[in-house]
């Protein structure tokens, strides 16, 4: 194993310990299901319209006593289910903590894309600016800070993400049925740097 490799894998343990703590700090409000109601009704123009959607109040009424009904139980499940959640991460943050050497596996190929397959941040809470900030950490340590400027790690993924909405941009809009799946935009930056950049020494 490289120095500069154990020295990335060091980042990535703090990187996910960080994470963590983050996720437990997090508040976690309750949406009311009835915020959608709060407007009042739009009346349409024509009278055969207004006459079907006085027709289907007393339907929307009954819909919105149920829902009210039904707050209590919705807020206490909410409730229970962060109550397990930050348990979840506590748990998470003390085997963290008590993990003196973390787990050194590393790429036969050394290039971004494998290191990150290895000891990137893969689950879903982590954010993007953690994943991108660890990235462009190990950008750092791997090649230089003048070769992590020049790539500017943020620019590329902000510009990927505009890229892949401008292309689903008439299907967005409505006036295109196709659309074009990409990878995410970070799974397209961090391929694109693992060709881009020579493999790490």
């Amino acid at each position: 194993m490289k120095d500069k490799e154990r020295t990335c894998i060091v980042q990535s343990h703090q990187a996910h310990l960080g994470s963590a703590r983050r996720r437990l700090s997090d508040g976690c409000s309750f949406d009311s299901p009835l915020k959608g109601f709060t407007g009042g009704v739009k009346w349409e123009v024509s009278y055969r319209r207004r006459i079907k959607q006085v027709a289907l109040l007393p339907v929307a009424l009954s819909f919105v006593f149920l829902l009210v009904a039904a707050m209590p139980v919705m807020y206490l499940a909410h409730r229970w289910a962060l109550i397990q959640r930050k348990r979840k991460t506590v748990k998470e943050i003390r085997a963290l903590e008590k993990e003196d050497q973390p787990w050194m596996d590393v790429p036969d190929k050394k290039v971004l894309e494998h290191l990150w397959a290895h000891h990137g941040l893969h689950a879903d809470g982590h954010n993007i600016d953690e994943k991108i900030e660890l990235l462009n950490r190990w950008v750092i340590t791997l090649y230089g800070q003048e070769v992590a400027d020049a790539h500017s790690i943020k620019a590329q993924f902000d510009e990927i993400g505009l890229k892949q909405l401008e292309a689903n941009r008439g299907y967005y809009e409505g006036q295109e049925d196709s659309h074009i799946h990409f990878a995410s935009p970070f799974d397209a930056l961090l391929a694109k740097l693992s060709k881009e950049l020579p493999a790490y020494q």
